[in-house]
């Protein structure tokens, strides 16, 4: 997916172009919304010995557009302008999702009709390292720059929900939470992101995986994928010999053991000018977001 700095600069001139007096705070918190589920997959490995396969399937599905929606509407609860701000989310989610597709994803992809239809969208039309790329990136800078200049962050919207909205927010909140562990079935009948592959060790052998941006690491001079389950599987047949060097690659392939896997194709991927574009990304969010909220404490 683009870095969280290329959807800011394209979300917000189209959000713009759409509603020209939309607030940025609420453009910049749509654009990381659905990226919300891959950011919690991250600390909560980082911090449980929750299975890695379970925690992926939890997040696949809650980073769909329609759960997404769920937290759309109940974050708009916190705005004396409800409808136009759950307007704005949802159209940075379906924007945030829509930009995910046009990015090259190798057995990766976005929901957008699910529960309805799990097919994973992803169009395919660049690579992360492509210069299509860096150019979402310069507009993300170019727009962080013109909004400080133009604009202040302002909280004079944001409010604490009571009563009936407060628990419209609970409730919203806990479908958030709750749905994606009723749709675990429906991940695993799709087999997205292999996870159903994955789990069933013992049927791997001619069955297909398709892996995004996993790391490859050279032991005893062969190629290993250590792949997002924690496991370890091995590079083989012909297209292997070219993994030499350790890396962070794409791959397609097949198993001809549970842990070995012939290659047949390879993508790679260099530099950390996507991961720095997001740490940057995120900075600026949440430094607007601490600002406006600020700005509002002292009303």
């Amino acid at each position: 997916m683009p870095a969280t700095l290329g959807h800011i600069g394209i979300q917000t001139v189209l959000t713009r172009l759409g509603y020209r007096k939309a607030d940025f705070k609420w453009i910049l918190l749509g654009c990381i919304l659905p990226d919300l589920p891959w950011i919690g997959q991250r600390l909560v490995r980082a911090f449980t010995d929750l299975p890695p396969i379970e925690i992926r399937i939890y997040a696949i599905s809650q980073s769909s557009l329609a759960v997404s929606l769920l937290l759309c509407a109940a974050l708009a609860l916190f705005s004396r302008n409800r409808g136009p701000v759950f307007l704005m989310l949802a159209a940075g989610s379906l924007l945030h999702l829509l930009l995910d597709a046009l990015q090259t994803k190798v057995g990766n992809g976005v929901l957008l009709f699910a529960p309805f239809d799990w097919r994973l969208t992803n169009f395919g039309l660049f690579w992360p390292e492509d210069p299509a790329t860096l150019v979402l990136f310069a507009l993300g800078l170019g727009v962080l720059a013109y909004i400080s200049i133009r604009e202040r962050p302002s909280g004079a919207d944001l409010i604490l929900p009571r009563k009936g909205a407060a628990l419209a927010v609970i409730i919203l909140l806990t479908a958030y939470l709750a749905v994606p562990l009723a749709l675990r079935g429906s991940v695993l009948a799709a087999d997205l992101h292999d996870v159903a592959t994955l789990t069933q060790t013992e049927t791997r052998p001619e069955k297909e995986l398709e892996l995004d941006r996993v790391r490859l690491l050279i032991e005893n001079g062969e190629p290993i994928l250590a792949i997002w389950t924690g496991e370890r599987i091995a590079a083989t047949g012909p297209s292997a010999q070219v993994l030499t060097e350790p890396a962070k690659v794409s791959i397609r392939g097949h198993f001809t053991t549970p842990t070995a896997l012939n290659v047949t194709s390879i993508q790679w991927h260099h530099g950390h000018i996507r991961d720095w574009a997001s740490y940057l990304g995120l900075a600026a969010i949440a430094l607007w977001w601490a600002f406006s909220l600020l700005h509002r404490v002292r009303r």
